[in-house]
């Protein structure tokens, strides 16, 4: 599909751009769902998943996903791009934790068979523990029975004990053939902690000014890349770094009286590029004191039909070809039934060893607080992965 290497780096610029714009859509999309409640979600795990039923589809159900995603390169060349972008997959260092899976799991109760042959790049996992992983394939389980055992154990194992998922057999009926998972656990140490005795306990409101609850509200006060009229965005974006691995905390501060669903409709529209040539052309100049809530997000989200909703349809309708993976031999179609991801996040005001808070140069600072409802990205700046993305509306202090 793809002829010499210039064309090959266009064609990979345009599966990033339509990665990051699908990934757009669905956070869009949750925003209005889960229109009051905090929900992380991991776009990077949901594309990787999406890549790995590319690897597996056949026909009309082959070009969709071809379509949405732009995955217009060569298959040796999407599988050497993943496997380098995959490292950010599994961070286990002091610093940064980053713990995921992104499985399949489809009934082997008799009428569905494995085609020999098929070898996702997807399902090559990393990390200890997770040996799931290592077969490159879907895993044949019995929802009826036992399935929700093995499921809730790798979801327990990938997030090292870090997320919870309570599947039963009440879980399931006979019409499931396929389900995706991904789960996604994250927390790192900022290149410029926040100071902890300055951190307290603030009222949150909603975009009308209400009350909705209580926050520990960290601060800081240091030069970050900020920016403010984005192309008509109502709202103000601010850039904080981790440590490590290029990765950056986005904060999109919506103008008071705008909602974050209508910033983030206004964000599809606009694509995220836009919004990062203004964080980089800001240099950090900015003197920006931060007002931040400390963060623990825990969702569990049915993203099946926001999928679907993306441009995905076929993979939920039970006519899917996904025959290069599993082919049906009875009456049931193979089909992505169910669509779960698990997802946490963890901000704290914790740093790199030895790393101090920036000083203030003086009063004359622009302030971003954020004592409203916000959205947020973690960006992996290098590959442009969205490793996390999610909306805090509600105060998450008892």
């Amino acid at each position: 599909l793809c002829a010499n290497t210039a064309d090959t780096k266009s064609l990979l610029q345009n599966m990033t751009d339509a990665r990051l714009q699908f990934a757009l859509n669905l956070l869009q999309m949750e925003s209005t769902h889960l229109n009051l409640k905090n929900f992380a979600m991991s776009p990077f795990s949901t594309w990787s998943l999406m890549v790995m039923l590319y690897e597996g589809a056949d026909g009309s159900t082959l070009k969709q996903i071809r379509d949405v995603l732009a995955i217009y390169v060569d298959y040796p060349t999407l599988r050497k791009w993943y496997e380098a972008a995959s490292a950010y997959h599994y961070l286990n260092s002091e610093n940064t934790k980053l713990f995921s899976l992104r499985y399949a799991y489809y009934d082997d109760v008799g009428d569905i068979e494995f085609v020999k042959g098929y070898n996702s790049v997807v399902l090559r996992g990393v990390g200890e523990e997770n040996v799931v992983l290592q077969e490159g394939r879907p895993r044949g389980v019995d929802f009826d029975q036992g399935a929700s055992i093995i499921i809730n154990d790798d979801i327990d194992k990938a997030s090292h004990g870090e997320i919870y998922s309570s599947y039963s057999r009440r879980s399931f009926n006979d019409t499931v053939t396929m389900l995706g998972i991904t789960v996604s656990y994250f927390k790192a140490k900022w290149k410029y902690p926040f100071d902890k005795s300055q951190t307290k306990e603030e009222q949150f409101s909603d975009s009308s000014g209400k009350p909705a609850g209580k926050v520990d509200m960290m601060v800081q006060t240091g030069k970050f890349a900020y920016a403010e009229n984005v192309n008509g965005l109502q709202a103000d974006v601010l850039e904080l770094p981790f440590g490590e691995h290029e990765l950056v905390m986005i904060f999109i501060l919506p103008k008071p009286s705008y909602r974050v669903s209508q910033v983030l409709n206004q964000l599809k529209n606009l694509g995220l590029q836009p919004l990062l040539e203004k964080l980089d052309a800001s240099k950090n100049e900015s003197d920006v004191e931060v007002k931040l809530p400390k963060i623990d997000t825990r969702s569990v989200l049915s993203l099946e039909d926001s999928v679907t909703e993306a441009g995905l349809s076929d993979l939920g309708d039970m006519h899917a070809d996904l025959g290069r993976m599993l082919k049906p031999t009875g009456d049931r179609g193979v089909y992505l039934s169910f669509y779960h991801q698990f997802a946490r996040i963890v901000v704290d005001e914790e740093g790199l060893p030895d790393a101090v808070p920036q000083k203030s140069s003086g009063t004359n600072n622009i302030k971003f607080h954020m004592t409203r409802p916000f959205a947020y990205l973690v960006l992996q700046r290098t590959h442009k992965l969205l490793i996390h993305s999610g909306v805090f509306r509600e105060g998450e202090v008892p």
